[in-house]
């Protein structure tokens, strides 16, 4: 059991390796730092708040989770949430309007960029954190391993 969860991480890390390098690809090859520059507040923000969302709430984006619409009778933590992928979604979607600050709502429903630095953000942050997971999962199970 815990060798197929293992090989499903392992595949899951191939994929955001790949990610990781599309992302990488688009960071200038002169640039001393590697890191793309600083475009605006906004999308700093957006990019900050982005990684809070992953960590604190919702570590997969949801597919077409952007652009986000308001969910105003749908309850982010209701049973119902999870009844169909619709239901997904929208709760999804409400739960990122409770999380966001309200200054950031309109930019989410219009800024055409909030998506990509949303995603992105979860991207870089899951290629850190998933060989971190992976090695607390194996070091779990070889200390519970009877030892003979």
């Amino acid at each position: 059991m815990a060798q197929q969860a293992y090989n499903a991480t392992r595949s899951e890390l191939r994929v955001l390796k790949r990610q990781y390098l599309v992302l990488l690809s688009a960071i200038p090859a002169r640039s001393r730092n590697r890191v793309l520059k600083k475009t605006s507040p906004l999308d700093s923000n957006i990019t900050h708040q982005g990684q809070k969302y992953a960590l604190f709430c919702q570590f997969w984006v949801a597919n077409n989770l952007f652009p986000t619409i308001p969910q105003p009778n749908v309850d982010p933590h209701g049973t119902t949430r999870w009844s169909s992928p619709d239901a997904k979604l929208k709760g999804a979607m409400a739960e990122l309007c409770l999380f966001i600050p309200k200054d950031l709502h309109q930019s989410m429903e219009t800024y055409t960029r909030f998506g990509s630095l949303v995603s992105a953000r979860h991207s870089i942050l899951k290629f850190t954190l998933i060989p971190v997971f992976i090695l607390i999962i194996v070091s779990s199970v070889l200390q519970s391993a009877p030892r003979g």
